[in-house]
């Protein structure tokens, strides 16, 4: 009886070593994830802070370009806008001007003179009518025989002339809009040097 008590004891005894070899090295194993767990956790983290100041390092960057690009967009279209009120404001003054006179009898000798045909209507604004005795005297120029027509026309305002050739229809442009229009990127040229003068750029 005290033998099979014995054994029973030992047996006892192994079991709880056992038990307790294998709790062990459950704690061991599950230390071992943690650390591995942690690790992971860190690299993890790290991993996303680097992602996300690169993300944030990159919008600020866009950001920053696209402001300098509106800026630029804006400074550009101030800049058209500016030349286009001198353009206007230039345009309103020039039927004032002495030379618009010489430009406006210029422009009709020219265009009757490189067309052929012998039939014009002369197309002007109202304003311009007190020089049909000075037109009549710049087409004679051309030596050329011509039967021509002077109408009003509101489309050639604020000045200049259209002249149609009645035998093939063509229509020379004579306006001074059409001028500006030829010369507009000289024009912003010197604009943005007299801003340069004053201190501004684009």
């Amino acid at each position: 009886m005290e033998t099979t008590s014995t054994l029973e004891t030992s047996i006892r005894e192994e079991a709880r070593r056992a038990v307790e070899a294998v709790a062990e090295r459950q704690a061991e194993e599950i230390k071992e994830m943690d650390k591995i767990y942690a690790e992971e956790i860190d690299r993890y983290r790290e991993r996303v802070e680097d992602e996300t100041r690169s993300r944030i390092d990159w919008e600020r960057s866009r950001i920053a370009s696209r402001g300098v690009l509106e800026i630029r967009k804006l400074r550009l279209r101030s800049l058209d806008e500016l030349t286009e009120d001198c353009v206007e404001k230039a345009l309103k003054r020039a039927g004032a001007d002495p030379r618009y006179r010489r430009f406006l009898l210029g422009t009709i000798e020219k265009a009757v003179n490189d067309s052929e045909g012998s039939e014009f209507e002369i197309r002007l604004r109202k304003e311009d009518f007190s020089h049909k005795e000075a037109i009549g005297e710049a087409v004679s120029e051309t030596g050329k025989e011509v039967n021509f027509t002077v109408t009003e026309d509101e489309s050639v305002a604020p000045g200049g002339v259209l002249v149609e050739n009645k035998l093939n229809g063509w229509i020379f442009n004579g306006t001074l809009e059409r001028a500006s229009f030829r010369k507009s990127p000289e024009i912003r040229r010197e604009v943005m040097e007299v801003l340069k003068r004053h201190g501004f750029s684009n």
